[in-house]
This record gives structure tokens, sequence and C-alpha cells, in this order.
């Protein structure tokens, strides 16, 4: 170290570091106003995990837990940390059928107490392999989490019907505080009839106490049965408001559906294919885990439900008609980026109110790169349009007015002002020649206001006519930055003259 060329040359990289680290990708978030058009991408949190991202759930301090439905393993992620930990491999059943198809077995269920932090309760679902009798089985078990280690297992439930295909798997406690238990009819055909049987577990959604007993009030007494006749169900989400459960069901080739739960209510499978429901898609789009969207990240999305489809690799935005929130208002949808590693399969809200969506190796979040915030004022629309930057260039802003009749109207005159801590940041006057007026302006991380005044129309004042947006900026680090402070921390070993390998770590951001 004490050589005069080799601090030189540790100083340079650094230097290269640094700079590379100064740079970020500016990513927007509207607060307050409604957005009529948006654009999102998914930035990568967590790649190449191993056999980790089927069911992820998050813990209240940020880390996520992973399930592995090959190997088994439940994984830990920690914010800030390298490779994930493991915290238990569960000896599961997933085999290769001879067809080629895929075998749906597995662990394929993960589901956090909701007072875990007074209890570090974790709840797993998997299947495995029962040497006597030839055949797997589902099992539900209770962990505790301990010292980085899944201990204390306790079964819930045993012995659940299974098969290579149609298990279910997701786990998701209701707002009553019992563990709702998703499955399907096990597959085989001479098996299917056994949807419609209350003496069978398998095409039934069950539900039980943290401890699995019996609540007092099931639909049918002494059986964890809640609903029945289901085919094979990968998704389930409460409503906020109506604290109803919803949950989307696979059709055969066609008829994939989106169902609300009421006890004892039978769907119909196998003698019902499919157009029930309070949706059905034509096709088949292999509907999996999905949630209601409750944080304030996306403006348009509060209360709305988000459903992912694996055949799809989309996450569709689905807003429900009030007061039932029983009929599909519309439906968007926005298509992950393609990785070659299976497709689609969790959805959760962090705690950080972002939306976050899982494949086999990848964790993604979901972030607002450009919108549309729209507002009215004396019968005129005031569109302001902003684009994320892909480096270090200024942000877009593009400014329209629109008269009652839908027509832009042009040569407008206006002030845009950016406002930070009550202080104006920036000052613009603008016009809207040909209908639209742009500007550009690097804005740093934090809150800002966008107003619009000043505006040069009839019966407009120009001190008293304004239109704000609030916008909210957060820093992100391009992937590229921390390939960059991985290679710099390998020359620096290299210049030092030591030899450790370093062992490349997964998280990205």
């Amino acid at each position: 170290m004490n050589n005069p060329k080799s601090i030189k040359i540790l100083v340079i990289y650094t230097a290269i570091v640094i700079f590379l680290c100064s740079i970020i990708v500016v990513v927007y978030e509207a607060t307050a106003q409604n957005i009529s058009e948006s654009r999102f991408e998914f930035q990568i949190i967590a790649s190449n995990l191993e056999d980790c991202g089927v069911t992820f759930e998050f813990l209240p301090d940020g880390s996520i837990i992973c399930g592995g439905l090959k190997s088994g393993k439940v994984q830990l992620i920690k914010p800030g940390s390298g490779s994930p930990v493991e915290l238990i491999r569960l000896d599961v059943y997933h085999s290769t059928k001879p067809s080629g198809q895929f075998d749906e077995r597995g662990l394929i269920g993960l589901e956090v107490d909701p007072e875990f932090i007074s209890n570090n309760y974790v709840y797993l679902h998997w299947t495995y392999w029962d040497e006597e009798d030839q055949t797997s089985y589902r099992q539900v078990s209770r962990f505790t989490l301990r010292d980085d280690r899944l201990t204390d297992m306790q079964v819930l439930l045993d012995r659940l019907p299974a098969s290579w295909q149609h298990n279910g798997g997701p786990l998701e406690f209701g707002p009553d505080g019992k563990l709702y238990v998703t499955g399907g009819d096990a597959a085989e055909f001479r098996r299917r009839s056994l949807a419609q049987d209350t003496d069978s577990l398998a095409g039934k959604i069950l539900r039980i106490n943290k401890d699995g007993s019996i609540p007092e009030d099931n639909p049918f007494p002494g059986s964890p049965i809640y609903t029945l006749g289901h085919r094979n169900v990968f998704g389930i989400a409460f409503h906020p408001i109506t604290g109803r459960a919803y949950v989307s069901e696979n059709g055969p080739e066609t008829g994939d559906e989106l169902n609300i739960l009421y006890p004892g209510n039978d769907y119909g499978w196998p003698t019902l294919l499919g157009g029930g429901g309070i949706y059905s898609w034509e096709g088949a789009i292999a509907p999996t885990e999905m949630i209601f969207y409750t944080g304030s990240k996306y403006a348009g999305f509060e209360n709305d439900l988000l459903l992912l489809s694996y055949n799809l690799r989309s996450l569709l935005h689905i807003e429900l008609e009030g007061p039932n929130y029983d009929v599909v208002k519309s439906i968007k949808e926005y298509r992950l980026p393609s990785r070659g590693i299976g497709s689609v399969t969790d959805i959760e809200q962090g705690p950080d109110g972002y939306i976050y969506v899982s494949d086999f190796k990848t964790i993604w979040r979901l972030v607002q790169v450009e919108a549309t915030l729209e507002d009215t004022i004396k019968g005129v629309r005031v569109q302001l349009s902003f684009t994320q930057p892909k480096d270090t260039h200024p942000a877009s802003f593009a400014i329209r007015f629109i008269d009652q009749d839908g027509q832009v109207i042009k040569d407008v005159s206006y002030e845009l002002l950016i406002i930070r801590d009550n202080s104006i940041i920036f000052s613009e006057v603008g016009k809207t020649v040909d209908g639209t007026g742009l500007h550009s302006y690097r804005l740093e991380e934090g809150s800002v206001t966008l107003q619009i005044r000043g505006i040069g129309l009839p019966d407009f004042d120009p001190q008293l006519d304004a239109i704000s947006f609030n916008v909210h900026v957060i820093p992100e680090f391009p992937q590229f930055t921390l390939a960059f402070m991985l290679a710099f921390i390998m020359i620096t070993i290299v210049v030092l003259g030591r030899t450790t390998p370093i062992k490349r770590f997964n998280l990205t951001a």
C-alpha cells in the first residue's frame, strides 16, 4: 500500500466510482391529482435469485422472505445486504413429468402473520411425498423466525390432496384474523369430482385459526371448508372497504375467472367450465396472485385490484365499481420485461407503499416514469405531462389547455412555476404554440409543486386563477453503477496485491 503508483491508481478509481454514483435516474411520483395518462416501468430490485421469488412477503422492516418452488428453500433478503440468507430448506416434492409438462408441486405458499412484530410467525404451504401411500400431499405449517432461522414447526393442516397440477398455493390472512388456504382439484380427471365433495378438501378454500383449529363460524361445522367447487386458485385478496375475499380461478382452456367468496358457496367446478364470477376472460390468461392496493404512491390506484397473468406476463390494474365492488369497470395492462425465467407469480405491496412483482428469480418494483396530470378550472382542462430523464438531462414538461368540446386551445400564454418549501425555484413564461407549451428543468430529490398561473384566457384572472400539481422525485441508482462499484472493489484488491475472491451479491436497488 506504500507504493505511490498503487495509491495513485486507487485514487483514480475512487474518483470514477464517486462520479458514477452521483448519476441518478429520476422517478416521478404524482401524489395529489388525477392522472389521465401514465406510463410505468418495472425496476429490478433483486435478480439472479436461486429458486426464490415464486412466492414472497415483506417483513415490517422492509426485508423480503422468498420461497423456492423446486428447492423448498425459504430465504431472507435484508435491505442493503448481500446474498440472501437461507432460513430453512423444506423436504418438498417436485418432479418432472415425463411428458415435459410443468409440475406445480413444491413450496407453493408463504404468509407472514399480521402480528409478526410480536410473534414472529411465518406460515408455509408445500407438497411432500408419502412413501407408504406412494402419493403426494399438501401441508400447511407455522414457524417462528428466530436468529435467521425458521424453527418451532407446528403443523396446522396435513394430508391435503395434491397432484402434479392444481394445488393452488397462496395463503392469506383476512381482516377477521383467520388464515385462508387456497387449493385446487388435485388434477387427475378421476378426482375432479372431489371439488364437490364436502368430505374431501380437494377443490376448496379452507379457513382456519392461527393454531390450525376450526373457527366456530365456518359454514360447515367442524370443517375447515369455506367454499367449494374450485378448479385451481392461484390468487386471493381482501377488499379494503368491504372486507370480502376475491380469488383468481384458472379455467381449463378458457374461462379464467375473478370471483368473490361467500361462505359455503359452490363455485361450480367441474360442472361449470367458466363463465361465472364477476369477470371471465376469453382464452387462458392463467391468473396468479393479486392484491388490493392501499398505498398512495400511484394516483388512481387506491383500493383497486392488481392481478398478475402468468400467460401474458403482465400486471392487470382492475378498477371495480362501488358500492358493492362486484362489477369490473376497467382493466389496464402493464407488461413486464421478458427475461426468460418463468413468468410472474407473486405481487405484494411493500412497507414503503410501492408495488413489487416477482417471477422465479427476479423481484421488480413498479415505478411511474411518465404521467399526464389533469385538472379543470372554469371549464378548461389543464394538462401537464412530464417525462423521466434517462440520464443527467433535465426533465421535460408539456402543457396543454383543452376546451369543453375537447379541442386543444392554441396560443395561450401562461407562467410555469416550480415551488419547493414555499419558495419559487423555477419560473418561466410560456405559450402553447401549436397547442403545446414545452419546458425543461432538472428536478432534485424531494417534493415540489408544479403551478400554472397567469393563464391568458378570457374570464381568467392572471393573479388568482392557477392550477397546482404535487410531484415527488425519487433518486434511483442505475444498474450499471453497482457493476462499476463491484469492479472497483475487485480492481482495488488486485492493486493491493490480494487475491481473495469477492462473491457477487444480488440486490441491485
